[in-house]
C-alpha cells in the first residue's frame, strides 16, 4: 500500500506540473519582447506542395489563393491522390496538376511525387492541406524568417469556418495550441510545433527528412510532422513560428470528424511519448534549452487526458486515505452524499463577506460522555486496540 500510495503522489505532482506549465510558459512571455525579422530584400523561391486526396476539386480554392499572393517566385504543385481528373482545371505558368497512377494513398508519398517533378529545384518547400487557404502576403512573412537564418517556420493556421458549434469547438482548440505550443515556445527561445499544413522547410533539410522516412518505412505514418519537428531540433534547428503567415484552415463540423481526427491525434501521442521524454533528457544532458523544452512541450499530454488523469488521480487519493485510515462503515456509505456537501461549501464561499460581521459559530448537540464514545468507536482504530 505504501509503495501504491507514492506512485499515486509522483502521479498527481507530474500531472499536476502539466496541468501548471501552460500558465507558467504564458507568465513568462509577458516578459520577453517580441522580435520580427525584416523584410527580406529578395524573393527566396518556393514549391507550394498541395496533397488533394479523393477530391481535388476542393483545392482550387487553395490554388487560386496562392495565384493572388503578393509574390512571384513560387511555382504550385498539386497532386491529386486517388482523384478523378475534373472536366475543368485551371492552367497557368505556375501551376503543375498530377494524378498519379496507381494511387500512392499516402501523404509522405504525394509529397515525393510532386518533389520528383519540380520543374525547377526550389530554396524552400511549403506543405498545404487541400483544404487551406493563405492570405496574400503569407509568403513574403515565411520569406522573411527563412532568409534571416530559419532552416524551418511554421505559419498561423486559424479557422476558414465558423459555422457550427463542432466548428468553433476545434478552432477554440488550434488558438490554444498556436499559443501553447508555437507562439509560446518560440518566444521563450524554444521551437514552435509543426501543424502538419503551412510549414515552409529550406529543401535541402526536408529531402534529408523525405529521405529518412523512406529509409526507415516510415512513408505510410499518420503523423509524419511529429517526426519533421523531431529531426529538425535534434539537428540543433530552431522552429520558427510567424503569426502573420496565415494558413485558413477547415475546421470540422460534425461530431463524429472531430472524433475520427482526435482518434489519430491521439494515437500519435502515444507513439511519440517516450520520443519526447528522451528528447528532453537530451537537452538536459546537452544543456540545449531548444531540446530540452521543445521535448517537455511535446510530452504534454492531450487535455481531456490530462484533466481525466487529475480527477483519477484525485479521487483515487482520496479513496486511498479512506483506506489507509481506515475509515469505519458510516464513513463509506456517506459517500455517494458528498455533493451535499460540496453545495454547502459553494453556499459558503457566496457568504464569505457575510462572515466579517457574524463569528459563524458552529452549534454542538451531542452531550456523551468518553465511555459512550469509545464503546461505539473502538472496533474503528484496530492499530490501537491489536486486532
Amino acid at each position: 500500500m505504501v509503495i501504491l500510495s507514492v506512485l499515486l503522489w509522483i502521479s498527481t505532482l507530474i500531472l499536476v506540473a502539466y496541468a501548471c506549465f501552460p500558465a507558467i510558459s504564458i507568465l513568462a512571455i509577458t516578459f520577453r519582447k517580441r522580435v520580427n525579422p525584416m523584410p527580406a530584400q529578395s524573393e527566396m523561391s518556393f514549391a507550394c506542395i498541395i496533397t488533394a486526396y479523393r477530391d481535388v476539386k476542393i483545392a482550387l480554392p487553395q490554388v487560386d489563393s496562392l495565384l493572388k499572393q503578393n509574390y512571384r517566385n513560387f511555382h504550385i504543385y498539386l497532386v491529386g491522390d486517388h482523384c478523378e481528373k475534373p472536366d475543368f482545371l485551371p492552367e497557368h505558368a505556375s501551376l503543375s496538376i498530377l494524378f498519379p497512377e496507381p494511387a500512392l494513398n499516402s501523404k509522405v508519398l504525394s509529397i515525393k511525387y510532386a518533389m520528383d517533378r519540380f520543374v525547377t529545384e526550389p530554396a524552400a518547400i511549403l506543405i498545404l492541406d487541400s483544404d487551406n487557404l493563405v492570405q496574400q502576403d503569407t509568403l513574403n512573412h515565411l520569406n522573411s524568417f527563412l532568409s534571416a537564418g530559419y532552416t524551418a517556420v511554421q505559419g498561423q493556421r486559424t479557422a476558414k469556418n465558423l459555422d457550427t458549434t463542432v466548428a468553433a469547438l476545434d478552432a477554440l482548440g488550434e488558438l490554444y495550441y498556436n499559443t501553447i505550443q508555437r507562439d509560446t515556445p518560440f518566444l521563450l527561445g524554444s521551437s514552435a510545433t509543426i501543424a502538419g499544413s503551412g510549414m515552409a522547410v529550406r529543401t535541402t533539410f526536408f529531402k534529408s527528412y523525405i529521405d529518412r522516412l523512406f529509409q526507415e518505412g516510415k512513408q505510410f505514418e499518420i503523423a509524419e510532422d511529429k517526426l519533421l519537428q523531431m529531426m529538425l531540433v535534434q539537428h540543433g534547428h530552431r522552429i520558427a513560428y510567424c503569426r502573420k503567415a496565415l494558413i485558413f484552415d477547415e475546421k470540422v463540423s460534425l461530431g463524429s470528424q472531430i472524433q475520427r481526427q482526435r482518434t489519430r491525434w491521439i494515437r500519435s501521442w502515444f507513439q511519440h511519448w517516450s520520443s519526447a521524454i528522451r528528447l528532453a533528457g537530451s537537452g538536459i544532458a546537452g544543456t540545449d534549452w531548444n531540446v530540452f523544452y521543445f521535448g517537455l512541450m511535446l510530452s504534454f499530454p492531450p487535455m481531456f487526458l490530462l484533466v481525466a488523469g487529475l480527477i483519477v488521480t484525485t479521487v483515487a487519493g482520496f479513496f486511498a486515505a479512506l483506506i489507509v485510515s481506515p475509515a469505519p462503515a458510516p464513513l463509506w456509505k456517506a459517500i455517494p452524499k458528498i455533493p451535499v456537501i460540496v453545495w454547502r461549501q459553494i453556499l459558503a464561499v457566496m457568504k464569505i463577506q457575510a462572515s466579517k460581521k457574524d463569528f459563524m459559530a458552529t452549534d454542538h448537540s451531542q452531550f456523551v460522555g468518553i465511555e459512550e464514545v469509545w464503546k461505539k468507536r473502538k472496533d474503528d482504530f484496530p492499530y490501537l486496540t491489536g486486532k
